[in-house]
């Protein structure tokens, strides 16, 4: 399994981009555009915790717009502050990125990033460990690339969804080289981006990660910025009323920006419940159909 610590260099810094080497104190601090990460919309209830509805999607992108908040790509985000930017990404890339929230931020001109499961396209979560037993549609190619050329951004959220620091160093590899290889195929552009399931990752990870050819990767834990393969992301809920957007987007302060953070690692944390679910499937040998 790749949890062992492993000796590699600093990351390099990402292309078109200037600074400090990006595991530095200084840059971590430099780092303070938002990014956001959504997953469900538009539904009415899953026991995850991840999700949202559709009016609350609708007014969280209404007020970005009201308030004059300009999306931009990862690489402009990694880069450093903007005033008025902000990433949006969307993990697992489900249908409802497509159905509802696409339409949703071309209405107030905003654009996003979705992390892709390759190995799901167009099937049903059946990967992901539900207490409703209830599955949910992923988005399809032909929807994947019509978002793609309407200038969303499109990145790697693995193969299977299968918890990298669990698996052996070789499957880790395979997870992001076919996902990689998937959807630069598809997409006819570089897959220059991942996504950690789970949030999760480890220096062996990364170190595998970085010499398959992404430039960086994301994680859940917004309060870690550790180098360019380890950048932390605000997750939005449904428990999460329009005074918490506000707090995600640095607009309260450091202390209850802290206390958002620490609500998203506890929404987080309940997902190992489907980490502990798949291991024990793979090691009976039980499909994940």
């Amino acid at each position: 399994m790749v949890e062992k610590e492993a000796e590699r260099k600093p990351s390099a810094p990402i292309k078109g981009v200037s600074g400090p080497p990006w595991n530095t104190l200084e840059n971590k601090l430099r780092n303070k555009t938002p990014i956001l990460v959504y997953h469900k919309t538009g539904i009415k209830f899953d026991w995850s915790g991840t999700w949202n509805t559709a009016s609350q999607f609708n007014l969280h992108m209404k007020y970005l717009h009201a308030m004059g908040y300009k999306t931009c790509a990862l690489k402009e985000a990694i880069a450093g502050h903007q005033s008025k930017r902000l990433a949006i990404t969307f993990d697992d890339a489900y249908e409802s990125v497509y159905t509802l929230a696409y339409p949703i931020m071309k209405k107030f001109g905003l654009r996003g990033t979705v992390f892709v499961i390759t190995g799901y396209v167009g099937r049903k979560n059946s990967w992901d460990v539900n207490l409703g037993f209830r599955r949910w549609g992923h988005m399809s190619w032909d929807q994947i690339r019509e978002m793609a050329n309407d200038g969303f951004e499109f990145g790697s959220h693995t193969e299977s969804h299968s918890d990298l620091t669990r698996l052996a160093p070789d499957v880790a590899r395979r997870e992001l080289s076919s996902s990689k290889a998937a959807l630069e195929a598809n997409l006819d552009r570089p897959c220059r981006y991942l996504s950690y399931p789970f949030g999760r990752t480890n220096p062996a990870v990364k170190h595998l990660v970085e010499a398959a050819g992404y430039e960086a990767a994301f994680t859940i834990a917004a309060d870690k910025y550790r180098d360019v393969m380890e950048v932390g992301r605000m997750g939005v809920y449904v428990t999460d009323l329009l005074f918490d957007l506000k707090a995600k987007l640095g607009l309260f302060g450091s202390i209850i920006g802290n206390a958002e953070r620490g609500k998203g690692r506890f929404i987080n944390f309940f997902s190992n419940g489907t980490t502990i679910v798949n291991r024990l499937r793979r090691s009976k040998g039980w499909k994940m159909s």
